[in-house]
């Protein structure tokens, strides 16, 4: 579960927050899109974003909103096994030799659904985002979270 919580909110330089910290638009955001949550922690990321990371459906999931309560994307824990085949297809003719580590089903405001896998070969890891067609939308050397305490 903590790879988990690497993937999903690797968040370089969050900074935990109470939820009196949390704007009021963003913690009501919330819990209109989450009314079943009743346990989340929250960290500020790059300096203006709020996520809200939560268990709901026996999953770990983290969702983003901006300063004003606009939701920009949930990340669902799955198992690697859950990933559909024409994502992993993708993984074995484009990153051969990496292994999945962990993976999440993403939902984005902007960008739509697809999924966010964590993949290694020796010392290389890379973060890749694709369609839920398999097509590569992002990739990006993985680096670990490092949070900041209030």
């Amino acid at each position: 579960m903590l790879i988990c919580a690497t993937l999903l909110c690797g968040s370089i330089g969050a900074q935990k927050l109470t939820l009196d910290k949390v704007p009021a638009p963003v913690a009501s955001a919330f819990k209109s899109k989450f009314p079943t949550v009743t346990h989340a922690n929250w960290k500020m990321e790059d300096g203006k974003n709020y996520v809200a990371e939560f268990s709901m459906n026996n999953a770990f999931e983290s969702a983003k909103f901006n300063p004003s309560g606009g939701w920009l994307k949930t990340d669902t824990s799955i198992k690697t096994t859950e990933i559909p085949t024409a994502v992993k297809e993708t993984i074995t003719k484009q990153f051969t030799g990496y292994t999945i580590g962990t993976a999440s089903k993403m939902e984005n405001a902007d960008h739509g659904n697809g999924y966010e896998v964590e993949l290694s070969k020796g010392k290389d890891m890379v973060d890749v985002v694709l369609s839920a067609k398999g097509v590569v939308m992002s990739q990006e050397p993985h680096q670990a979270e490092t949070v900041k305490t209030n």
